[in-house]
């Protein structure tokens, strides 16, 4: 079966829509009757074409960022720093979740790396990190990353009175952590 490209779609409904509207003058009654079969076949056309985006994304790869968010809410951090990129690059949740993740929670970003650091850089991102002096350092990766957990362990070595909180991806697991900086 053939079916129409997807971007052709909403021209097919545009040009089909302006004979839906009863118009004395035009006075075509089969162009009306044209176009509302044109504007059902889009509509079908768009629910069952193969990469249409209401057949492909099944969930809300997001959903890190809003848990993220809402705990930077509960523990009102005003300033974040993120290091790392989000579990889901391909859906838009890769170095934009510490963007996503502040902005949905209401707080600040004052820094941003957006790969984890190599263990010899992890004393100098330390230390970067203290300068700032922010309320909460969100750090994304998985445990298994040995980058992930030497940077963990550096942070809690520079603030080992902060809370520590981690990020759970339905599908993944634990995706990242919180440091909730006590000052």
């Amino acid at each position: 079966m053939y079916t129409l490209p997807f971007p052709l779609i909403p021209l097919v409904l545009a040009v089909a829509a302006r004979f839906l509207v009863h118009d004395a003058e035009l006075g075509y009654d089969r162009w009306r009757k044209l176009s509302i079969v044109l504007v059902v076949l889009g509509m079908v056309v768009s629910w069952v074409y193969p990469s249409s985006p209401f057949r492909l994304l099944t969930r809300d790869f997001q959903s890190v960022c809003y848990e993220a968010g809402n705990r930077l809410k509960i523990h009102a951090s005003s300033t974040v720093i993120s290091i790392g990129a989000g579990p889901y690059p391909e859906h838009g949740v890769g170095w934009e979740a510490g963007y996503k993740a502040s902005f949905f929670g209401g707080a600040r970003l004052i820094g941003v790396l957006d790969s984890l650091p190599d263990p010899d850089q992890i004393t100098s991102v330390v230390a970067d990190v203290a300068k700032a002096s922010p309320s909460a350092v969100l750090i994304w990766g998985r445990a298994d990353e040995k980058r992930y957990s030497a940077l963990i362990d550096g942070i809690e070595a520079k603030y080992p009175q902060s809370t520590r909180e981690t990020v759970v991806d339905p599908i993944l697991g634990a995706c990242g952590t919180i440091f909730f900086v006590d000052r």
